[in-house]
């Protein structure tokens, strides 16, 4: 009996999700249908030599609506669900599981914490389709408790599972391993750091306005990222010294970004996971995060946590934060790394176990 097929369909590769898909592929036959090929902002770079599963072509209608081509026999389908996005091919997908008899597992990432602007006719069709899409669902793998929660809201008792949100340690510091921190003294300042796409989603507007009111001299704000908001995060730093800008960071850039962060805030309004608390607790850096951080169930005592869109308790985590510092820096760094979700093979193992209830 060979190696069980399974699908799964999902927006873009994502380099923090490729290496979950090859450990997948190593207990399944996986094929895997990205309907975009990358997000907008992010300047992701692909080796598809380096992939140890099936890649399946889409087919596109206009620019947002696409269905996987499949054909061959399959014992699992996993779909993710981003709403207006992808409903099109998720109902697809959905109609050729019932067909041929086959599982239609949904993969998850909403919450019911994050804050989304939409209009009213939007609010109402997502209404719609969660009550059709979730009640057509033989079983969930959510991104965090957050998703867990959001799917128990449209089908209680449902079989759940919190997995597959993982960032491999090859794609920190180039897979080597992660020096360990220390304050490096009274002389030098605190740097607060924040690292991501520049929008409105991210928040990141919310931090420099609370940081500006912080007169405090000897703390410092990197940003690094990309995106609409690049021009204000650019003016903000030529107002405020202390603000410093520097575009965005991959690789060995990525790892000296961290290794010179005492304290990063991740403020997002709306963030399924957020792959960024993951690195940071690998570097056993404490974290400022809004409650609509779905990673925000990894963090420790250590670190902060505050009311999503909350602008005042936002600024009173980061003052508490830096009087602290830098107490907390050292005495739970090694907990704080145990924290981190960094073994795909174990995690793709888990979610293996829940897709086809096995007990191996």
């Amino acid at each position: 009996m060979g190696m069980k097929k399974v699908l799964i369909f999902t927006n873009f590769p994502a380099p923090y999700r490729i290496p979950f898909f090859n450990a997948l592929s190593d207990f399944v036959c996986l094929y895997v249908a990205f309907y975009k090929e990358t997000l907008a902002g992010r300047k992701w770079s692909q080796n598809r030599e380096d992939w140890k599963f099936n890649e399946v072509p889409v087919l596109r209608k206009g620019s947002r609506f696409a269905r996987p081509m499949v054909e061959m026999p399959l014992d699992c389908i996993v779909s993710l669900d981003n709403g207006l996005d992808n409903f099109y091919g998720n109902l697809w997908l959905r109609h050729h599981a019932q067909r041929n008899g086959v599982p239609f597992v949904g993969w998850v990432g909403h919450n019911v914490v994050g804050i989304r602007k939409s209009s009213v006719l939007l609010r109402l069709f997502r209404e719609f389709w969660f009550r059709l899409f979730y009640k057509s669902v033989s079983k969930y793998l959510c991104y965090s408790n957050d998703s867990r929660n959001f799917v128990l809201a449209y089908r209680p008792g449902a079989r759940t599972f919190v997995g597959g949100q993982v960032f491999p340690r090859n794609l920190i510091n180039g897979g080597g391993d992660i020096p360990f921190r220390t304050y490096r003294g009274d002389e030098r300042c605190i740097v607060i750091s924040y690292i991501g796409a520049l929008n409105s989603r991210k928040g990141v507007m919310d931090l420099i306005d609370v940081f500006s009111e912080i007169n405090t001299p000897s703390i410092i704000l990197q940003i690094a990222g990309e995106g609409e908001l690049a021009p204000s995060v650019e003016a903000a730093s030529e107002v405020d010294r202390r603000i410093n800008y520097i575009s965005y960071v991959d690789g060995r850039r990525k790892h000296d970004f961290f290794m010179c962060t005492d304290i990063l805030v991740v403020p997002s309004y709306e963030e399924p996971w957020g792959h960024v608390v993951t690195e940071a607790l690998a570097y056993g850096i404490p974290i400022i995060s809004s409650s609509a951080v779905g990673a925000r169930q990894t963090l420790t005592s250590g670190d902060k946590v505050f009311p999503v869109g909350h602008v005042g308790a936002l600024k009173s985590a980061l003052i508490r934060q830096i009087e602290e510092f830098p107490e907390n820096n050292v005495s739970y760094l090694d907990d704080r790394r145990k924290n981190a979700k960094t073994d795909a093979s174990n995690e793709a193992l888990q979610v293996v176990k829940f897709l086809f209830e096995t007990n191996e």
